[in-house]
Order: structure tokens, then sequence, then C-alpha cells
């Protein structure tokens, strides 16, 4: 399902993707297999839906109107990916579509803290006499440029019956990384 490209997505991705969510198209009811293994039906219509994938079992749990569904998933999943009925635990073959597009922002560059090394002093506390070594760190400051990298991946699980399109699943999940492109000298 559509659940089962954001699954994909972040695997492909590395995106830590505890729970997503995302819409569930149902074109014509289906029947699926609930967690506790009975079949519930799905009218035709638009859901809320809430997807997780557990990469220990390699299966995405799909909850749709509180019913949870789960679909076993191959490990790696690439960009157009096929699962049939018999390798995913539910009655319909799954596609899933994912593509990620990347955009950069123009190069900035900043200064920040560092740390030199460290200096050792021998304090005396005046009220009582005591001494001691304390170690104080030596902070001094470097240039950094950076840039950042916008992330939209897009997800498209669609389930089918004999080419069907019975079902289908759309989310868009947007993500930011800072890039640190040069890291000068700390003085």
């Amino acid at each position: 399902m559509r659940i089962i490209f954001l699954v994909i997505a972040c695997i492909l991705f590395i995106v830590s993707c505890g729970e997503l969510s995302g819409v569930f198209n149902v074109n014509k009811n289906i029947t699926l297999i609930a967690k506790n293994n009975k079949n519930v039906e799905i009218a035709s219509g638009s859901y809320s839906t809430k997807i997780k994938f557990n990469q220990k079992k390699s299966r995405v749990e799909v909850v749709v109107n509180k019913n949870t569904f789960y679909f076993i998933v191959p490990e790696a999943v690439f960009e157009k990916t096929f699962i049939p009925s018999s390798d995913n635990g539910q009655p319909y073959d799954v596609s899933i579509d994912v593509t990620k597009e990347t955009t950069a922002s123009p190069l900035y560059y900043d200064y920040e803290t560092c740390l030199l090394g460290y200096e050792n002093s021998y304090v005396c506390e005046h009220h009582d006499g005591q001494c001691s070594w304390i170690t104080y760190p030596i902070n001094g400051i470097r240039r950094v440029d950076y840039h950042y990298e916008y992330y939209t991946i897009k997800t498209k699980g669609t389930l089918l019956d004999n080419s069907e399109e019975m079902a289908d699943f759309n989310a868009i999940r947007k993500e930011t990384e800072r890039v640190i492109d040069f890291v000068g000298f700390c003085h």
C-alpha cells in the first residue's frame, strides 16, 4: 500500500520515521486481514491512516478505522517495487512508488566556538586557605561554511487485484538537513 511506500522511503533514504500519517483511498470495498487474523471489510472512501514500520519483523503496520493490518515488506525497497499477495500477507498485490526530490540552499557561513585546549591553574580559596589544581577549557572560534539540503519524499502505495487498483495510500514527507562544506582552523 502507499503506507508501504512511506516505509520504503524511510528505509531507502535512511529517514528516521516512527509513525507516518497519510490518506488511504479505497476505490472499491476491500477485505484485509486484521492483526487478530480476522477479515475486516473496508468500505470505499478516504480514511486518515497511520503507519509504522517494524524493521525487526520486516513489516508495515497500517491502522485504518482503529483496525490494525500488517503487510510483510522486503528489507530493501527501491523506487518502484511490486510485492505479490503471496509474499505480503494480505489478499492484494502491493505496488510501491517512492520518489525523492532534493534541492539545496545557497552557501552560508558562520563562526562557532571550538575547543583550543585546556589550561591548568593552581587556585587557593581565600576564606579557608584550601588550594587545588583546576582545569579550564580554552575556547576559540572558527569559520564554518554550510548549506541546507531540502528533501521531499513522495510515497504512493497501491493495492491491486489482478492489476485493478482497489486502494492507495499517498504521503509526502519533508525534511531539512544542514550540510557542512568547510570547517576552518580553531584559533
